[in-house]
């Protein structure tokens, strides 16, 4: 997760680092203080028991928003600084995450091979808050329901594979390339995406 510089013994101030549980939680760890500033609570239960699978963090462009996949598809758009949820949507059969460098899309892979590029919400006032660390926690609000991937949703398919999708990640600062590791081994990179 990136976060704007904060004073402390980190040589570049603090870095942030997301971590998933089996519980279904998403966790910020500051490194530099070396305990948990954030947590955010996702859907327990449902199929792989709620684990988190897979964490991106948006980059400077929109620091402090984090997504989090669950087994069974559960994604969600977490505000850390506020711990709470900005977005909830039900994506079947995804495998990975990963926020584009100019945080406007994620990109999903999935158990059919494919990727989906998902337009980002417009920043909110929730946003707005940033990622700072709260003397006390902020009281907890309930999650969104989820809902059907944005029909605005991009899919993308490497015609030589349908082999499940592992990792993606978005090359250059413009996000402009996306490449996708499939479980055969095989790789697709796109151009043009975002």
């Amino acid at each position: 997760v990136s976060a704007p510089p904060a004073p402390g013994p980190h040589p570049h101030g603090d870095a942030w680092l997301a971590v998933g549980g089996a519980d279904g939680a998403l966790s910020v760890i500051s490194v530099s203080e070396a305990r948990v500033s954030f947590r955010m609570e996702g859907r327990a239960g449902g199929e792989g028991g709620g684990r988190v699978i897979s964490v991106a963090g948006t980059p400077r462009a929109r620091p402090g928003l984090a997504a989090g996949l669950q087994a069974g598809g559960a994604l969600t758009l977490w505000c850390v600084a506020a711990e709470a949820a900005l977005a909830a949507w039900s994506a079947p059969g995804a495998t990975c995450v990963v926020a584009d460098p100019t945080g406007a899309h994620l990109a999903l892979g999935d158990d059919g091979g494919r990727v989906r590029l998902v337009p980002l919400p417009a920043a909110s006032a929730v946003e707005g808050e940033g990622v700072h660390a709260t003397a006390s926690p902020p009281s907890p609000r309930p999650l969104p329901p989820p809902s059907p991937l944005p029909p605005a949703a991009t899919t993308l398919a490497h015609p030589g594979t349908a082999s499940p999708v592992e990792c993606l990640a978005f090359l250059g600062p413009d996000g402009r390339r996306l490449v996708a590791r499939h479980a055969d081994g095989r790789l697709a990179v796109w151009g043009g995406v975002g």
